[in-house]
């Protein structure tokens, strides 16, 4: 667990997320971007060649719309994420010039900054240290009944039952860290791999977390009865050992 948050951490500080030199800024995925350049002394610029994340080029022949100074392309071919270079080539003071431009597709339209990737980290430690609690709380438990030392029971424990619920909260602290970094990788990283992966995670916790809650029911149920006995066995006057 330890090494996992500290995995999440690095990822948020050292992945670059800021938007490349030259940049014309974020696009939701599949919404539509205005591709502009800027020629006050160009009477044509075209739309030449839009290369994606994949390293293919889309070679093409596009006029662009003249406001003024500002030519605009309308891009709506948004469908894969992450960063996207397309060329624009103009008559500039009368002779060709080509320029690259670089724009990026995000599942959410936004890349997150460094001070933003601070805010997440404190939640990421407070789990950690929930975590920690949790375990040296589930150590703390006895994990059965008190006996003596030839295994007769002495004493009924009744925080063994506590022993199993704080287990299934660390198991929900688990799915929680997949729930929050595949939330924050879809909303913030140009790439949809590290969501993915978090998301498949989120899906076999939650999957498993159903089985998880019966074999909890049945295993305190079947506890709770073997103290029943024992108590039926005290109150007649015998002594049970080995339960």
């Amino acid at each position: 667990m330890k090494k996992l948050l500290l995995f999440l951490m690095l990822g948020i500080f050292f992945i670059s997320l800021a938007s490349a030199e030259g940049s014309i800024g974020t696009v939701k995925q599949n919404d539509c971007i205005d591709l502009y350049q800027i020629c006050p002394s160009c009477s044509y610029v075209n739309l030449t060649a839009v290369k994606y994340p994949n390293a293919t080029i889309s070679t093409m022949d596009l006029e662009m719309t003249q406001e003024g100074n500002n030519f605009n392309y309308n891009f709506c071919n948004t469908t894969t994420s992450g960063e996207h270079f397309y060329t624009v080539c103009g008559d500039k003071d009368g002779t060709e010039e080509c320029e690259q431009i670089a724009f990026e597709v995000t599942y959410s339209g936004k890349i997150m900054s460094s001070s933003n990737a601070i805010l997440y980290v404190p939640i990421y430690l407070l789990l950690g240290f929930l975590f920690v609690i949790t375990i040296y709380g589930i150590n703390a438990l006895p994990n059965s009944n008190a006996t003596d030392e030839e295994g007769t029971i002495m004493k009924i424990s009744y925080l063994k039952y506590l022993r199993s619920v704080l287990y299934f909260v660390l198991w929900m602290f688990v799915v929680a860290v997949f729930y929050i970094s595949s939330n924050l990788g879809f909303a913030y990283l140009p790439d949809t791999l590290i969501a993915n992966f978090f998301l498949m995670l989120l899906k076999i916790s939650y999957g498993l977390t159903l089985p998880i809650i019966v074999v909890w029911f049945v295993y305190i149920f079947a506890q709770i009865i073997d103290d029943k006995k024992i108590k039926s066995l005290w109150e007649r006057g015998m002594y049970s050992t080995n339960f």
